[in-house]
């Protein structure tokens, strides 16, 4: 008898065909439109005992049924959220954006939500779900306060601290991590303005930025500014965000279909 693993779907970026030319294209046939993932993704949510699932952008039927065929949704790291979806005008100082990878990733996280399946929002992610969920971002954290300007960290490798957060005590990452200071890294330039219905924040930088939310209500809904998954292979004590997510999404398979197969 074997145990069937929850499956995972990761979200990915979406690459026009436009963006690629002959001259830096590394993969594919020219004119082809592409996703990509960082396989840090994929290889945290291995460690932890899930099965990845890479998650193109589809259409909105498509996309109904891909959640309901998952266990649990990672949002993941890319490009900036359009301010218009949370109803401001753009600022110069906004980054690349993707309405094509919006459009899908909102009709993607509101399935996954209205379906109570296990969530878990990283950088982009945790930016795009507040948004879902009613909330706003600023739109580029320096331009708004130069006491900001040390979180974007592209300077830095991938693996490597920046700063601390401190989590709030008795939340469910309080409980994961078992101390309430953390070190993360920092590699994003917006951050949260007005947090979404149904959110409460349980992880701060020692500048007040919010780096971690939870859902309020029992099921698994957790996002976080920094990136975990250019931890796991090094730094042990960030797969337990991982491992605490797959674990919601294994326990959330087991009542809907059971675990072990033939």
């Amino acid at each position: 008898m074997l145990e069937r693993r929850p499956l995972i779907g990761i979200t990915t970026y979406y690459v026009q065909r436009s963006e690629i030319n002959d001259h830096n294209r590394v993969r594919g046939i020219p004119g082809e439109d592409m996703t990509l993932s960082p396989l840090d993704y994929s290889r945290s949510v291995e460690a932890a005992g899930g099965v990845p699932v890479l998650l193109p952008v589809s259409d909105p039927e498509t996309t109904k049924a891909l959640v309901s065929h998952l266990d649990g949704l990672l949002l993941a790291g890319g490009e900036d959220v359009d301010p218009l979806l949370y109803k401001e005008k753009p600022e110069a100082s906004l980054g690349k954006i993707s309405p094509w990878r919006d459009g899908f990733e909102w009709n993607l996280a509101e399935a996954a939500l209205e379906q109570q399946l296990p969530i878990f929002g990283i950088c982009r992610g945790f930016q795009l779900l507040n948004v879902v969920l009613g909330g706003s971002l600023v739109q580029d954290l320096a331009s708004e306060n130069a006491v900001y300007s040390h979180h974007t960290c592209l300077q830095y490798p991938k693996g490597q601290y920046s700063h601390e957060v401190l989590l709030t005590k008795d939340s469910r990452i309080n409980t994961m991590f078992e101390q309430e200071r953390i070190w993360v890294n920092s590699f994003h330039h917006q951050g949260i303005k007005a947090l979404g219905e149904g959110l409460m924040v349980t992880g701060r930088s020692e500048d007040g930025l919010v780096e971690a939310f939870e859902g309020t209500g029992a099921n698994f809904l957790l996002a976080v500014q920094w990136h975990p998954e250019t931890f796991t292979e090094t730094k042990a004590e960030h797969l337990v965000l991982f491992q605490s997510f797959v674990t919601a999404a294994k326990d959330y398979a087991q009542q809907r279909r059971p675990l072990v197969v033939q």
